[in-house]
């Protein structure tokens, strides 16, 4: 599973930090990318991770420069959907 806080995110609230928490679980050792498309099917956000080993990770992805609205947040092996879940943005 894949969890992010604070969802939803008030950028107005953030005091300056722009940040979320992607937490999530690998069981093996993969090369991922995390891949964020808006309600309108655009990708507004590709970040390549490199190799992760397996186990529990924390990714902190800045926000501050997203329109507010849904957005569909993936994680991705060999551009195959692991992990994904929602993440709202208001401002």
């Amino acid at each position: 599973t894949v969890s992010i806080y604070p969802n939803p995110v008030s950028i107005a609230s953030l005091d300056g930090s722009s940040f979320v928490n992607i937490s999530f679980g690998m069981e093996k050792s993969s090369t991922l990318k995390i891949k964020m498309i808006s309600a309108l099917g655009q990708k507004v956000v590709v970040e390549d991770l490199g190799t992760i080993a397996s186990g529990l990770h924390t990714f902190r992805m800045d926000v501050r420069n997203l329109p507010a609205g849904i957005y569909h947040l993936m994680i991705l092996s060999d551009e195959k959907n692991v992990r994904s879940e929602k993440l709202v943005i208001t401002k």
